[in-house]
């Protein structure tokens, strides 16, 4: 959990009375994950090691990602789930160009090594905070080009009038 939201990823929000789904601290393939769908359960579930999450509806995703030994990507191989319980049981491959930059960025971030898999979950509001990203990405280029270029003309001529040089 910290580990994703210190380096700037999306995870599912911390919940604060059911429905959630507590997952312990330790263990992989769903191994101990309980569904609280009611506030008793909910409450009984609090102050165990783990975290109480809301749930996240959306199609889910499986990535297999191969890096080399100088952790460049090699490949990436996302599977739709079709049918879990806890482990993906059943899933069809789909290349997908989003989750293999992903898996670069994870991969850059974590200096991961050989194979590994994560997960994904792309809910209802995948699309628009995608799109939303995508504008503040371009806007970050615009402005990282113009403060490389000194900042505009009238900038740049100001500077030059003070005898000092531009960037």
């Amino acid at each position: 959990q910290s580990a994703c939201t210190d380096a700037g990823l999306p995870i599912a929000p911390e919940a604060t009375a059911a429905p959630a789904f507590f997952k312990p601290r330790h263990g992989r393939g769903g191994k101990g994950v309980i569904e609280a769908r009611d506030d008793r359960l909910f409450d009984a579930l609090r102050g165990r090691d783990g975290v109480l999450q809301q749930a996240i509806r959306g199609q889910e995703y499986t990535v297999d990602a191969i890096y080399d030994r100088d952790g460049r990507l090699v490949a990436t191989s996302p599977r739709r789930r079709l049918r879990a319980t806890g482990v993906s049981t059943a899933g069809v491959v789909e290349p997908d160009a989003r989750l293999h930059a992903l898996a670069e960025r994870l991969g850059r971030h974590w200096q991961f090594r050989y194979a590994i898999n994560f997960q994904v979950v792309r809910d209802e509001t995948f699309a628009s905070r995608e799109a939303r990203m995508e504008s503040l990405v371009a806007e970050l280029r615009e402005r990282t080009a113009l403060v490389a270029a000194g900042g505009g003309e009238a900038s740049v001529e100001r500077h030059r009038s003070r005898g000092k040089l531009p960037a």
